[in-house]
């Protein structure tokens, strides 16, 4: 038996005493607004929190929210007057909130100059029986939650505050724990190619991708479409039109599903919706941004392109136009591929291949290879 298992089984035994006596802490206050979502495939679960809050992907099982964007992103250190909420999903044995949260607790702050004599302190969170227990450090306040999500699943969530400022955050962070639910299926979206007979290609001409009639290409810019064909754009965005633009970022510098547009959009006091999942079999993340009704409003897909890199296809639109346009938007996505710029032929000139730029087309005298590595290639 692991070492976790043995702490949170002893854990177990210890706690059912001292936790009877304690009365259940009450929930956050209903009237914190939380206009944005996110609906994670990876994690499994679906949030709300508030506009002026940033989210990013610390790692694959790891997700996090911030006051500070630059924060959100690992960029630089939490700055003073601002919070961070990082949270994620683990198994465990435990068969309470408050016992797991010890554990956790034990397991990974025992040696340090943390006092955890202080029990847990039971709550419910929305839908779900949790504990928090709080942390004071030098000059930062820590307050760990875990929710019992069940089936042996953990939600922990651990709230960094620099310099403590309980009364402005906490509440927040309570708040956004209890519109945590779990996340339908796997979010596999697939889309039909079938329908999308123009192509176009990325501005350095390395991707190309598909799109349908009635959409324009820019007279400058071979990676914008402008709706409808021939009414586009020029200035201001009218209703009934649309602008699509496609590019190709690589490698990526920023942690997944956070994108350059989605970073940008997200700076904007606006109600957002976030999804991850995959988009025709590739990892895909959305994102939807409006400023209400029928002003201006972006929806955007990202989409993984392996090799480091992420096409970035962003919808510009009326409010009450996005869901008409995003099936395009997702369609152009799932249809990106890189461009076949280069052409090799065999010895003898029977077959001729063309093939991406970076491969390496080799003859080996009985076949003909395409290799993505130049050093295995030699």
């Amino acid at each position: 038996m692991s070492r976790m298992v043995t702490l949170c089984l002893v854990m177990v035994i210890v706690l059912s005493g001292l936790a009877v006596p304690l009365a259940l802490a009450q929930g956050p206050s209903p009237e914190i607004d939380l206009p944005r979502s996110l609906v994670d495939a990876v994690s499994g679960l679906s949030l709300r929190y508030p506009a002026d809050w940033y989210l990013s992907r610390r790692a694959a099982s790891s997700l996090i929210l911030a006051t500070d964007h630059y924060a959100a992103m690992g960029v630089r250190a939490l700055e003073p007057g601002h919070a961070s909420l990082e949270f994620t999903v683990i198994e465990g044995s435990a068969d309470s909130a408050a016992a797991y949260l010890s554990c956790y607790l034990e397991t990974a702050l025992g040696g340090t100059d943390a006092d955890l004599s202080i029990p847990p302190t039971p709550i419910t969170l929305g839908e779900w029986p949790a504990a928090f227990r709080l942390i004071a450090w030098d000059e930062v306040t820590t307050v760990t939650y875990v929710l019992a999500l069940g089936d042996g699943q953990f939600l922990v969530a651990t709230l960094t505050l620099y310099p403590p400022d309980l009364d402005a955050y906490q509440p927040i962070a309570e708040a956004i724990l209890a519109t945590v639910a779990l996340a339908p299926g796997d979010n596999a979206l697939d889309v039909d190619l079938a329908g999308l007979p123009n192509t176009s290609s990325t501005a350095d001409g390395a991707y190309t991708f598909s799109y349908p009639d009635g959409w324009g290409l820019d007279a400058n810019d071979v990676a914008r479409l402008d709706y409808p064909a021939d009414d586009p754009m020029v200035g201001t965005l009218m209703p009934d039109q649309a602008v699509i633009r496609v590019r190709v970022l690589e490698p990526v510098t920023l942690p997944w599903p956070v994108t350059i547009d989605a970073l940008a959009l997200a700076a904007m006091n606006a109600d957002a919706d976030y999804t991850t999942g995959t988009l025709n079999g590739r990892a895909m993340a959305s994102w939807e941004i409006s400023n209400g009704g029928w002003h201006d409003a972006w929806y955007g897909v990202a989409v993984d392109l392996g090799g480091g890199a992420y096409g970035e296809v962003t919808l510009f639109t009326m409010g009450g136009q996005v869901r008409g346009f995003a099936q395009t938007a997702a369609q152009i996505a799932a249809s990106l591929r890189p461009a076949l710029t280069q052409t090799c032929a065999d010895d003898d000139g029977i077959l001729a291949l063309d093939y991406p730029a970076g491969w390496l087309c080799v003859d080996s005298g009985y076949a003909m290879m395409l290799l993505n590595d130049r050093d295995d290639a030699i």
